[in-house]
């Protein structure tokens, strides 16, 4: 099975990014590869790329409102953080061009989601806190 990424514009002009990541286990905090798929403001992890039946794990991205590079982490390591509910999860890229692009997904994924909620509430463009941390040069 090639270990792949793909991007695919989606309705709203976000693209769907689907491929593998290593995502941190709740408990345990081991690695585990997965087939993780980002598409309308969710983050779908899968255990295998090919016969999706149902995702492991689902990501509302407008609960895990931060995505940032993990300070004490692996070199490819980056965070969901949910502020709502004081929730973290850690995920870990190939390489750092592979970090950065699944970071720069999510937050417009969660910029969108915002703009959404705001519009549904009827309030102005205030934002959620979200921040791409210790960017690499």
């Amino acid at each position: 099975m090639a270990d792949t990424s793909e991007e695919l514009e989606n309705l709203n002009g976000l693209m769907r990014k689907e491929g593998y990541l290593r995502k941190q286990s709740q408990h345990l905090k081991q690695f585990r590869k997965r087939w993780i798929v980002l598409d309308e403001g969710k983050l779908f992890s899968f255990q295998k790329q090919k016969g999706k039946k149902a995702a492991t794990e689902i990501f509302d991205l407008s609960i895990y409102n931060q995505v940032r590079r993990s300070i004490n982490g692996k070199t490819y390591e980056f965070e969901l953080i949910s502020t709502v509910n004081d929730k973290k999860r850690v995920f870990l890229g190939k390489s750092i061009d592979d970090m950065i692009s699944w970071m720069m997904e999510i937050r417009k994924h969660q910029q969108k989601m915002n703009e959404k909620m705001n519009k549904n509430i009827g309030i102005g463009n205030f934002g959620m806190h979200m921040e791409i941390q210790n960017r690499v040069k």
